[in-house]
């Protein structure tokens, strides 16, 4: 089964480190941010040897569902689908898991670098808010971006992207939408090192969208973050090629290098993603899309189980609550496209 990897830990140092993280949480089951942490490490490997964590044998649990046969194309049928994540959702129901963590991606393939370089997508947000400049290596950036008009939709785009093949096996990725001034609520992503790569993507994706009935979904190419083209509206990708024109000015590129005076610190960084099957995360993540699409409005929730207002953290609730309005708007324009 292939499974996350992470830089410089062994596979027994990873079990080590999920066992103990485990342990404290089990004392601190409403700490959100160690389930979270817990979640993403066991996204990254199911341990060989379970021992008394429930998070781990609720993931052992689920992982046996995909022994056999791994996520496939009859997971692109929405009936098939939606038995399949509620099948899912009662399997982690056996389980004391902290279902209230309110994870918004899934993310699959390997780990996005651009010229073999690495990309730090956090840590270069992070440089931009506080400098207003853009890290050298994001002009290389180039992404495909979707955009689902329901929840099933997501889900189903979801499984197209873990069994979809790409020549770089590119990072890619589903979510809801809760940045301030972001359109479309529902979004999905390929990360590409350069326009060429983004457009041959593009053409792979639509054909297996058209296979799937799936054509009428939003689709186009996107240049770094967006939070980069609300700044500066020349950076955002445009069908006349005049991003091309942008370059890194000479100021920003010395205050990169001083910001980023010290090397990037490698220690368990993920290196690659589960494709193979629907893992714990996963399933709490369409769970936070589940709750979220009912707040927006969003019938096709009512193909699932109800998740409880007080299944998922408060702060996400109330800021789904405040996008709502606008959220549905949205919705409403992507389904006349």
């Amino acid at each position: 089964m292939s499974q996350q990897k992470t830089a410089n830990f062994t596979d027994l140092e990873l079990d080590d480190v999920i066992a103990f993280r485990e342990k404290l949480l089990a004392n601190r089951p409403n700490d959100i941010k160690l389930a979270d942490n817990v979640l993403l490490m066991l996204d990254c490997r199911v341990p060989k040897v379970i021992g008394t964590g429930v998070y781990s044998r609720c993931q052992s649990a689920l992982s046996s569902k995909f022994k056999i046969t791994k996520v496939n194309d009859k997971h692109l049928d929405t009936n098939f689908l939606i038995n399949s994540i509620n099948e899912c959702r009662e399997i982690i129901g056996q389980f004391e898991i902290n279902r209230k963590v309110a994870v918004q991606q899934i993310f699959e393939g390997t780990r996005h670098k651009i010229k073999e370089q690495p990309v730090y997508c956090g840590k270069f947000l992070d440089f931009f808010k506080e400098t207003q400049a853009i890290c050298g290596l994001c002009y290389n950036c180039y992404k495909i971006q979707i955009a689902p008009s329901s929840l099933i939709d997501l889900m189903r785009l979801s499984m197209i992207l873990k069994i979809i093949e790409l020549d770089r096996d590119n990072t890619r990725k589903c979510m809801i939408e809760l940045r301030e001034g972001i359109n479309k609520p529902y979004k999905g992503y390929i990360y590409c090192e350069s326009e060429s790569e983004a457009i041959h993507c593009l053409e792979v994706l639509r054909t297996h969208l058209e296979r799937c009935g799936l054509a009428h979904i939003t689709t186009g190419i996107s240049h770094g973050c967006s939070e980069y083209g609300m700044e500066y509206p020349e950076f955002k990708f445009s069908d006349d090629g005049s991003h091309r024109s942008q370059q890194q000015p000479d100021e920003w590129r010395r205050v990169e290098e001083d910001y980023f005076s010290e090397p990037f610190s490698e220690k368990g960084q993920i290196l690659d993603f589960n494709t193979q099957e629907i893992t714990l995360r996963d399933v709490i993540c369409y769970e936070t899309w589940i709750k979220y699409s009912e707040i927006i409005g969003d019938d096709t929730h009512k193909l699932f189980p109800v998740v409880p207002t007080d299944g998922k953290q408060k702060g996400f609730i109330s800021r789904a609550e405040k996008q709502a309005p606008d959220r549905q708007a949205q919705l409403l324009e992507l389904l006349k496209d």
